[in-house]
């Protein structure tokens, strides 16, 4: 049940403001396993990892699972064709997608000081 509360943190991450603005400023896993964890999810570093790696098909580890998720959620908001289905084109070889909600959120960013 731990993987599937991963999935729902995020989901709520990305309805609720307060949790995004928590998240926004933090990189690092501990930190969003805490968040997770006070507002009503409980899961490991070790699951978070696990579903990032589904997500992202990248081997994390806790020291850097939130940056890769991160920085993968902006790459497949940029339209960007990853290198996987980039050779299945270029290869021909015939690959079959399951279409599904991505498991990315968008993350506010802290703001900025005016100098």
């Amino acid at each position: 049940m731990s993987r599937e509360n991963v999935v729902l943190f995020v989901k709520a991450a990305e309805k609720k403001s307060e949790l995004n603005e928590q998240l926004a400023n933090k990189q690092n896993t501990a930190d969003w396993v805490k968040i997770a964890d006070a507002a009503g999810f409980e899961f490991t570093e070790d699951e978070f990892c696990s579903v990032v790696e589904e997500t992202i098909h990248k081997k994390v580890t806790p020291e850097n699972a939130v940056r890769e998720y991160l920085s993968a959620a902006q790459s497949a908001g940029s339209g960007e064709i990853n290198q996987q289905a980039l050779q299945a084109v270029v290869g021909g070889m015939a690959v079959r997608y399951i279409k599904m909600e991505p498991l990315f959120i968008q993350v506010a960013k802290p703001p900025t000081r005016e100098m």
